[in-house]
C-alpha cells in the first residue's frame, strides 16, 4: 500500500457502501482517502485480480485520470473507466491499467476489505493525481 511518505500516517478506515447495495456493473462514486478526492466503486460480477466480496469482483480506484486529471467515468456497457477530456480508457479488471489513450499509468487502486456486510476503504495503491502526497494536505474523508 502506497503511503503519504510519513511513516507515521496512516489510510482512514472508511465504510462506503454495503455489499447488499452493490449491482454489478452500476457504480458508485465517493470520496477517498481525502475529503475531495474522487473515487469509484463498482461490482464488476466476476473474479478480478484483489477483487472482493462473493464474485471477487469488487474494486474501486481514484477517478482522477492519471493524465490530467479529470474525473473518469465507469462505462457500464463496455466495462471500462473513460476519461471524458482526452478518451483514455483503463480498465477495472485489469488493477486499472490504461486500455488505449495518452495516459502512461494505471489510475490508483482504493484497497478495500470487507467487514459483516460493509464495504471499507482501507488504503491506496499508486499516487493520486495532482497530489504529492496522498495524505496532505486535506481532511481525512
Amino acid at each position: 500500500i502506497a503511503t503519504s511518505g510519513d511513516d507515521e500516517a496512516e489510510f482512514p478506515r472508511l465504510t462506503i457502501a454495503s455489499v447488499a447495495d452493490l449491482t454489478p456493473n452500476e457504480p458508485l462514486s465517493f470520496e477517498y482517502p481525502l475529503a475531495g478526492q474522487s473515487s469509484v466503486l463498482v461490482d464488476l460480477g466476476a473474479e478480478v485480480p484483489g477483487g472482493i466480496g462473493d464474485s471477487g469482483g469488487i474494486v474501486a480506484y481514484s477517478a482522477l485520470c492519471q493524465h490530467m486529471g479529470c474525473d473518469v467515468q465507469f462505462v457500464s456497457e463496455g466495462g471500462y473507466m473513460l476519461c471524458p477530456c482526452h478518451q483514455s480508457k483503463y480498465d477495472p479488471a485489469r488493477e486499472g491499467n490504461v486500455i488505449q489513450g495518452v495516459a502512461q499509468a494505471p489510475l490508483p487502486r482504493i484497497q478495500l476489505e470487507i467487514d459483516g456486510e460493509d464495504i471499507v476503504a482501507v488504503g491506496v495503491n499508486g499516487l493520486i493525481f495532482g497530489y504529492r502526497e496522498n495524505l496532505a494536505p486535506g481532511a481525512r474523508a
